[in-house]
């Protein structure tokens, strides 16, 4: 650029200098050749930058050409490439956003959890601490209640004793026992006795739980169960289950309609029947003035 300036330059400065030359009309000749002089000059001043200008275009071809053959990228490539870098670190940060709020989440998550363990774990040892103290005062009272037993079954052996001495002395005792001719179950049969002669003032339950008896030479000391008199009535009642139904039978209407051995002798019908949990059930009331 700055050579076409320059001939420029010199092209408007020429008409100046032959105006010059054709007003003063001296020295035609010698001027004519320094104008010629002037414009060789001018010619070789051109050619020069020419050739400086085809020079330096050579070296930067042949400068692109080696740096293109060193493995160089050209400015679009580069510029793609800064985007691609560009769009990889936004992508980067964002999945280090990502992380970091993730990482904060759990560690919120983890802080949640051990407080909540915390929370659960002071709540296991109060209740640990309440159970501990409810089992020391649970023991205290169980062996409370083993000194207020064992003062009682002293006092119960004792008053036992005192009633078996007036028993005794009484006379009381078992009328029997009489043996069910049928067992009422696998190897078991029913034995059964009436307590005679019992000092006024006592139980008959308490007595008949109380009173031992021998059945096959052995002493029995808890019967299964005591039945015994209604003593406003004079009756005494007696009861047992019916057994051996088919399926299809009427169970009460058969428990109304079959007699009974009770103690060895036959008995009439149940007075009525009742449905207990063990089955149906014959009760007998007898008149027995020893209940009055």
């Amino acid at each position: 650029m700055a050579m076409y300036l320059l001939s420029a330059r010199r092209i408007i400065n020429l008409p100046h200098e032959r105006t010059q030359l054709h007003n003063s009309g001296h020295h035609l000749a010698s001027d004519f050749g320094e104008i010629e002089a002037r414009r060789q000059r001018m010619h070789q001043q051109i050619f020069a930058g020419i050739m400086i200008f085809l020079t330096l275009l050579v070296v930067v071809l042949q400068s692109s050409f080696w740096w293109y053959s060193q493995g160089g990228v050209d400015p679009m490539e580069q510029a793609r490439q800064r985007m691609a870098w560009e769009w990889e670190t936004k992508q980067h940060t964002r999945l280090r956003e990502q992380w970091e709020r993730e990482t904060k989440l759990k560690q919120q998550e983890r802080e949640q959890w051990e407080w909540e363990m915390n929370q659960q774990r002071e709540k296991w040892e109060d209740e640990a601490i309440n159970h501990r103290i409810e089992r020391e005062k649970w023991e205290r009272e169980r062996q409370e209640y083993e000194r207020e037993r064992e003062q009682w079954d002293r006092e119960h052996d004792g008053e036992a004793r005192q009633r078996e001495e007036e028993r005794r002395r009484a006379g009381t005792f078992w009328e029997g026992p009489y043996r069910e001719p049928h067992c009422s179950g696998f190897d078991t049969r029913i034995y059964a006795g009436f307590l005679r002669n019992l000092p006024d003032g006592q139980s008959w339950t308490q007595a008949c739980q109380e009173m031992p008896i021998m059945i096959n030479s052995r002493p029995v000391t808890k019967p299964h169960k005591c039945e015994g008199c209604i003593r406003s009535l004079g009756v005494q009642r007696m009861t047992a289950r019916l057994v051996g139904l088919n399926d299809g039978d009427g169970w009460r209407a058969m428990c109304g309609s079959t007699p009974a051995r009770i103690f060895g002798r036959p008995s009439k019908v149940p007075d009525y029947c009742e449905d207990s949990p063990g089955g149906m059930t014959g009760i007998w009331e007898f008149e027995n003035l020893s209940c009055r």
